[in-house]
């Protein structure tokens, strides 16, 4: 039996191609995820499709993350419209005008818990749940930082196979490497199994933008692996034997931590203004690609997952 799904996304996500970036013979294309839903988009919807309806009707919902945190938005805004409270524990990060405005958006939508450092947020997610599970409603439902448990890798596997989908469809040819953002790794790990399960040897390019160990290659093989686990344990995949290789994680694009903007993305973003980036994931993410592609050579094709709405910046995110 498949997992309870709720839908809060417009898919399959449309993938454009992208010209004048990808040096001679190269070729870039574009994954539209921050379009996936009119209400708010990027990554995370495929992720909550399958986490919100985990607490339906009514369960209060306690999710984690940084100040400018898309997961902790996503949540709210997506959890708002299926009518569940909130409850975010946010940790500080490097204040920039699009930290400030998703912290703004997410103070209006949800119970802020803030928490010190990101150390403490394993602490602050369970006394949040503590204090709900004293009370006379329903149990809480505690999602991992990111949404990033096996269950909401799920989402990604569907992204991956979405992907292979439209490459049959002939959108794009079968891409050389998929470029991702590594931060809370579910993406990552959801799009490399379900790249796999769809028959494509496309290697998933992660690029860090948090520290280790705090993500790692490691890291996002166990989560797809688990997320492999719970779709056998379910009779959705073949108990045959799986090859679960050709993830790698790309450094030198961190810069001075997360959520601290680089020249690098700056300059990409800068470079590419029809595709959506904000600083903390996609334009580090973007700045690694087209640095691979110029010193690629001819013959290489890349698929960008745009996975960030920025719609936040031009204040377009509703909000109460």
């Amino acid at each position: 039996m498949a997992p309870s799904r709720v839908s809060l996304g417009a898919f399959p996500t449309a993938i454009e191609e992208v010209t004048g970036l990808a040096g001679d013979g190269g070729r870039l294309f574009v994954k539209r995820e921050d379009l996936s839903s009119a209400a708010y988009g990027g990554n995370k919807v495929r992720k909550l499709e399958y986490l919100l309806a985990a607490a339906l009707p009514d369960r209060p919902v306690v999710v984690a993350g940084a100040s400018g945190s898309h997961h902790l938005l996503a949540s709210a805004i997506h959890g708002r419209a299926l009518r569940l409270a909130v409850h975010a524990v946010v940790a500080p990060q490097p204040r920039t005008p699009h930290e400030r405005r998703n912290a703004a958006r997410l103070a209006d939508l949800a119970t802020v818990h803030p928490v010190g450092s990101r150390f403490a947020v394993p602490w602050g997610m369970a006394q949040v749940a503590a204090s709900l599970r004293r009370g006379a409603g329903p149990p809480p439902l505690v999602v991992a930082p990111g949404g990033s448990s096996p269950l909401g890798v799920v989402g990604w596997v569907a992204g991956g196979l979405e992907v292979a989908e439209q490459v049959e469809a002939g959108f794009l040819p079968e891409p050389d490497t998929v470029w991702v953002a590594l931060g809370s790794m579910g993406t990552a790990a959801g799009l490399l199994l379900g790249l796999r399960l769809g028959g494509l040897s496309t290697r998933v390019l992660a690029v860090r933008v948090v520290e280790w160990p705090l993500a790692s290659g490691a890291g996002a093989r166990l989560l797809a692996r688990r997320a492999l686990a719970l779709l056998r344990g379910r009779g959705l995949v073949p108990p045959d034997g799986f090859h679960l290789g050709g993830l790698e994680v790309v450094e030198g694009f961190l810069g001075r931590g997360y959520g601290h903007p680089t020249p690098a993305g700056e300059a990409a973003a800068g470079s590419a203004p029809g595709i959506p980036v904000e600083p903390t994931y996609t334009a580090k993410t973007l700045a690694a690609c087209l640095a691979a592609l110029r010193e690629g050579g001819a013959g290489r094709t890349a698929l960008f997952l745009a996975t960030a709405d920025t719609r936040v910046d031009d204040g377009q995110v509703p909000s109460r």
